[in-house]
């Protein structure tokens, strides 16, 4: 048992060290987009009255520098409700960022309309609070949807471009940068095998993929597999300062001492 803990230790001592023969690569950007409906909004989020509100979370990695912040917002509203008058507020980490409005011209159309936010804004777990200010008007009511009210679809995006940062070579930021909390996409970490593994090999693997498996709870876990030299697999996920698990790598590290 001690030897198995010890070589599991090994694996994790891995995933803390740089590859191999590696060299410093400048960060590059990226950018992409997501649906509320991966980001917790499994249905359209309804307003319905004045001071209805809707909140949507949703988290910055850790390894990962916002640089720009968009969001394109989807929604249709009564038309009973006054033109340039009602509208419905957007507050992100309780500052104020802007207002999704209100025109006579569109109601009970599906309505598009983006708001671009200070990136600064956006660091580890994030609250983005809609808040309904749902004012009267003039026009007549939808005989099919009676009341004030108002509906953003959960199609609506968050665009964000980050700028991937240098992950220190430090166990002590362990499970990250492979699995982090803010994240709520499926956890991807490939295992690469110098050679065909041992049984021993095998069960300390293990252990270390049930460890992030139980960390990740309900965003699900993938871990492909290879031995070194063959076709890479698919590393979506992975973060690009830091190497995978390589079994050969236990070599290097210092034998332990003071067990029984």
């Amino acid at each position: 048992m001690i030897a198995l803990q010890l070589l599991a230790a090994s694996v994790l001592v891995v995933l803390a060290l740089p590859a191999a023969g590696a060299t410093a690569q400048a960060p590059r950007p990226d950018a992409r987009r997501t649906p509320f409906s991966e980001l917790g909004a499994l249905a359209p989020l309804e307003l319905r009255g004045d001071a209805a509100a809707a909140t949507l979370d949703f988290g910055s990695r850790a390894d990962e520098l916002v640089t720009r912040a968009v969001f394109h917002f989807r929604y249709a509203y009564s038309p009973a409700l006054a033109p340039a008058v009602a509208h419905i507020r957007l507050a992100l980490n309780e500052q104020v960022i802007g207002v999704l409005p209100v025109a006579s011209g569109e109601a009970g159309k599906p309505v598009t309309h983006a708001i671009e936010v200070d990136p600064r804004l956006v660091v580890g777990f994030n609250k983005l609070v809609m808040t309904f200010v749902a004012v009267p008007g003039g026009g007549p009511p939808d005989p099919a949807r009676p009341g004030l009210w108002a509906d953003i679809s959960n199609a609506s995006e968050l665009e964000v471009a980050v700028q991937k940062l240098v992950v220190a070579d430090d166990l002590a930021i362990l499970p990250e940068p492979f699995y982090d909390r803010r994240d709520k996409k499926r956890v991807t970490i490939p295992f690469v095998f110098a050679a065909q593994p041992s049984q021993q090999t095998l069960r300390a693997a293990a252990v270390v993929a049930s460890w992030f498996g139980k960390l990740a709870t309900w965003r699900g876990t993938r871990f492909p597999v290879q031995l070194d030299g063959e076709a890479p697999a698919m590393r979506s996920r992975s973060p690009p300062t830091t190497s995978v698990p390589r079994s050969s790598r236990r070599c290097r590290l210092p034998r332990a001492r003071g067990f029984a």
